[in-house]
């Protein structure tokens, strides 16, 4: 089920992005967050910049998962989603990937 970004989901995925890689960033960037459910799981997907790097982000988009009742994980920024249900990613959201 593809999901409305509603103004909690950013910020929380901001979060999640910090916990693992321990850099700031600004947060998704304008027009990059696809947000959805596989079952009681939640899934995101959205580029996360980062100051540090020239090009500003690298291997993006970030992975993230939501298991029902916990907060926001990052799962990888392999750039290609694969981490990603297909129903998600390709059925919804319409990202193409290596996968």
């Amino acid at each position: 089920m593809n999901l409305k970004v509603t103004a909690g989901v950013k910020p929380a995925l901001k979060a999640a992005y910090f916990a693992i890689h321990h850099r700031h960033s600004p947060g998704p960037s304008p027009g990059t967050t696809f947000y959805g459910r596989c079952g009681t799981t939640f899934y995101a997907a959205a580029d996360m910049p980062d100051p540090r790097t020239p090009a500003g982000t690298d291997d993006q988009p970030e992975s993230f998962r939501k298991l029902a009742g916990h907060v926001w994980h990052d799962i990888g920024d392999d750039g290609s989603l694969c981490t990603i249900p297909k129903s998600l990613r390709l059925g919804l959201w319409h990202l193409r990937g290596p996968c």
